[in-house]
């Protein structure tokens, strides 16, 4: 699927002002259709310089939501809430830019690979090789397991299976090892098939001996990633770089493209964060302003990087908490912006791999013992902030860190603050790493931040943390240097999640079209198989075996975590700590989170509920005989819920609903699960959501219950009519300036009451209204139709989530409704009272439930 490119539009009424990210169609990209690779009309020479050129722009421009997650960016003020993003509550339509553009680069890579492998073009087919293995490990670092194996055939095999992730980061050992290989076989001349590499690598000119070195550091970023995954033997990786010996990216060695970026064909991080190529400030500049803890955290160290990671606003250099929503005190201009040491020229390289982080991977892995000769893990680290320092422009590397004495955050040798608190080392490493690579390579710090437990370098918290921090599911930022904890949980007013999200969910065109091999049952926590956090909830880490849950859930194949994450399993009183002996207990994984939330259609037929009441076996070996399960209802999980989140969640009636109360694992499985039917929807209030608590009371067979995964709460929400997938077709209305572009789109229309559904895009992921040719898109809000239920009309509309009554028609001939025997809603209609410069003409075509 191509990558779609995303571009917010800034409206003229106040209560449009959206954001986004978007890049340009320039001379480096090559038309293709991505299902046929190998197409005969391109050669590998010219295909490798567009293909590096759109690496770079991966890695420029994908990032925006993790900016944000991790402490360095913020929404401004000047902008309505982001609610999918700053609540966490992500959707198979988030993000979906990642995965698109990596499978689209590799394409790319692909036919490099191939072509240049029929020719005997060793270098190319070597560097092609390379990528695609940067852009697998950046897939399965966002996705987990994803199609690799089977992927790439095109029109060949278009529903590929999946592969598991470990084993795609081992795979990418020997695809390094190959690419290395031919490399420095390959020979040169001005005839032969690798001529003219000097001219179409545009990023390290033909330089094997670059090329090669990229290819270790990027080695070595899989072994940092993996350091505690069983799996992967770091020795003898490590014994296979050593052996090779080229070594790594060394000082002044940035991986970094430059096909000739000028004005009117910018460098992709200026043209998408900093300025148009007419000179205009980009929309996402206006977008994204200083995250407050993060710039104050530069500042309370005393960072001289600090006004080249930021540009003050007419304020100074003053943050946003993430979150807040807009106020004029907020207002983008107020606020500190993104700084010319990552924004750079509009003729700057951009970064794919910087020598600062080679630095910090080698620091990290000679200090783990992965590198076990040469400079110590202080040298490395020191060159990794002084290559940090020359990257963006700044000065004062040497008095940053002595000005930092005794401070874990800065000084290698630091000591604890406090009690309990980490000391210099590990956690300089990585707290070094956070400070150089904000918007230069924001996956490595989300992945720090998820694989690295904080049990690791402190014994406790030295700042009392805040509610939203929960330091034993993720790294922490900031405590060993007395500044406060983080990075910090949005403080949207909406969210009541205090959790950073450890993973993007799979795009949804994957369950559409390619249902039979998408995992399912992933949520935002389903871990990467290097994330040792959700283990290290059950124990410290140093106290842990590795273990590793497979939970074969149905029909559907559902891979998740189910630890029994309390008391019981901490006191070894069950649970697979050790499986041999202690003995096991049973659970809902579903009750890993406060509540469980599914939807149904308005119906006044039964409607079965599956893959929601399902209890787990924790065990190291499957049930020797049958497990029987004693259920019970208890509505105070409702109750309770709606008291510590201010919501009102009705309870179901229980005369529309039936559940069985026995639950049977059955001899030789790990699982059991038992239907929850509704009878007739039709008496529900489609405004409402209702609720179920489901509770474990009893087990035989000696088993325990897991006590915090013993209660279920159940959320369901209600569909009516007009809900479903749609194709969207239309355009608009104003040509000065021209956004008349037809749009041509999926787009899902969800229930938002018993007349009405609001629209939400998924390739875009959030709730929007696409503009200018189908591309671009008035969000974070969508159109809210409000129906007719007797005569099917559409009377009125809305910003959801901003309720202001609009008009719809916009002539006496207009007939906007909802075609029940077609599944067609007709749709015209305007806002700022301006139907001849303001509106929509929509057809939107029932494709199917969402």
């Amino acid at each position: 699927m191509k990558l779609k490119k995303i571009i917010y539009i800034l409206p003229v009424a106040a209560i449009m002002i959206l954001a986004a990210t978007g890049c340009n169609k320039n001379k480096f990209n090559i038309n293709k259709n991505i299902n046929n690779p190998t197409d005969s009309t391109v050669t590998y020479d010219v295909v490798l310089p567009a293909a590096l050129h759109a690496s770079g722009t991966i890695i420029a421009s994908q990032w925006g939501p993790i900016q944000n997650w991790m402490g360095y960016w913020a929404r401004s003020g000047t902008y309505a809430p982001n609610v999918i993003e700053e609540t966490y509550e992500i959707t198979t339509g988030f993000g979906n830019g990642i995965w698109n553009a990596c499978y689209d680069n590799n394409y790319d890579y692909q036919i490099v690979q191939s072509k240049a492998g029929q020719a005997g073009g060793g270098f190319y087919e070597g560097i092609a090789r390379i990528m695609k293995a940067q852009n697998f490990q950046i897939l399965v670092d966002v996705y987990g397991d994803v199609p690799y194996t089977q992927a790439l055939k095109g029109g060949g095999n278009p529903t590929p299976a999946y592969d598991d992730d470990l084993n795609i980061y081992k795979d990418l050992f020997r695809q390094l090892d190959t690419a290395i290989g031919l490399i420095k076989a390959a020979v040169v001349t001005a005839n032969n098939p690798n001529k003219n590499i000097a001219t179409n690598d545009i990023m390290f000119g033909g330089d094997k001996g670059k090329w090669v070195r990229f290819a270790n550091t990027l080695k070595l970023r899989l072994l940092i990633h993996a350091y505690a995954v069983a799996g992967i033997n770091k020795a003898a990786e490590m014994a296979i770089i050593t052996a090779e010996g080229s070594g790594f990216l060394g000082v002044g060695e940035n991986a970094q493209v430059q096909p000739g970026y000028v004005a009117d064909k910018p460098n992709p991080f200026y043209t998408t964060y900093i300025n148009t190529t007419a000179g205009a400030q980009t929309a996402n500049n206006v977008y994204y302003r200083a995250n407050k803890w993060g710039i104050d955290y530069y500042g309370w160290d005393g960072d001289p990087r600090r006004p080249r990671f930021y540009v003050a606003g007419e304020d100074g250099l003053v943050g946003v908490p993430y979150g807040l929503p807009p106020i004029n005190a907020n207002a983008s201009p107020k606020l500190a912006g993104i700084g010319p040491g990552v924004g750079r020229t509009n003729s700057s390289p951009q970064a794919i791999l910087t020598s600062a982080e080679s630095f910090f991977l080698q620091a990290e892995a000679r200090q783990r013992g992965i590198i076990t000769a040469g400079p110590t893990a202080s040298a490395l680290l020191t060159t990794a902030i002084e290559e940090s320092f020359n990257f963006v422009g700044a000065t004062g590397a040497a008095g940053y860190i002595s000005g930092n004495a005794t401070y874990p955050d800065v000084d290698y040798a630091g000591v604890a603050q406090g009690p309990g608190g980490p000391v210099g080392g590990l956690f300089t490493i990585l707290s070094q790493k956070w400070f150089a690579l904000n918007a230069i390579n924001t996956l490595e710090i989300w992945t720090d931040y998820r694989r690295v437990p904080y049990t690791e370098v402190a014994t406790n918290i030295i700042a009392t943390p805040t509610a939203n921090d929960a330091p034993n599911d993720h790294f922490v930022y900031a405590d060993g240097g007395g500044f406060t904890p983080g990075p910090t949980i949005s403080v949207a007013p909406q969210n009541t999640t205090t959790r950073i999200p450890v993973r993007y969910l799979y795009p949804q065109t994957e369950y559409n079209y390619n249902p039979a091999n998408a995992p399912a049952g992933i949520t935002r926590y389903s871990r990467i198989f290097w994330d040792l956090n959700e283990i290290s909830i059950l124990k410290k880490i140093r106290n842990m075996k590795k273990i590793t849950f497979i939970l074969a859930i149905l029909a559907t194949t559902v891979v998740m975590t189910g630890c029994l994450k309390d008391k019981g399993f901490d006191n070894n009183e069950y649970g697979i700590n050790d499986p041999d002996t202690q003995p096991p207990g049973v659970g809902f994984p579903r009750a890993a989170t406060a509540k469980f939330t599914v939807g149904i259609n308005l119906s006044a037929a039964p409607q079965a509920i599956d893959g929601v009441v399902f209890v787990n076996l924790e065990s190291g070996t499957p049930a020797s005989s049958d497990i029987t399960i004693t259920l019970a209802l208890n509505d105070g999980l409702r109750t309770a819920y709606n008291t510590a989140n201010g919501t009102n969640i009705l309870a179901l009636p229980p005369a529309q609903f039936n559940i069985p109360l026995t639950v049977v694992i059955p001899a030789g499985q790990r699982y059991g699960e038992v239907p929850i039917t509704v009878l007739n929807a039709n008496t529900l209030d489609p405004n409402q959501t209702y609720g179920i608590g489901v509770v474990i009371t009893s087990v035989t067979g000696g088993y325990k219950i897991a006590s915090n995964l013993k209660n279920l709460f159940i959320e369901i929400g209600l569909k009516n009519k007009y809900d479903g997938r749609y194709n969207l077709r239309g355009f608009h209305n104003r040509t000065s300036p021209d956004y008349s572009a037809p749009y041509n789109v999926t787009v899902e229309m969800q229930t938002s009451g018993p007349n009405s559904v609001t629209m939400y895009w998924p390739d875009a992921g959030a709730f929007a209204h696409p503009i200018l040719g189908g591309q671009s898109y008035y969000g974070s809000f969508g159109a809210n139709f409000y129906f007719n239920l007797a005569t099917n009309a559409l009377t009125a509309w809305d910003w959801y989530p901003y309720p202001t009554t609009l008009p719809v028609a916009m002539g006496p001939a207009t007939d906007s409704r909802y075609d029940p025997v077609a599944k067609i809603i007709y749709a015209q209609f305007y806002y700022n009272n301006n139907p001849t410069q303001r509106g929509f003409t929509d057809t939107l075509t029932y494709l199917g439930p969402r």
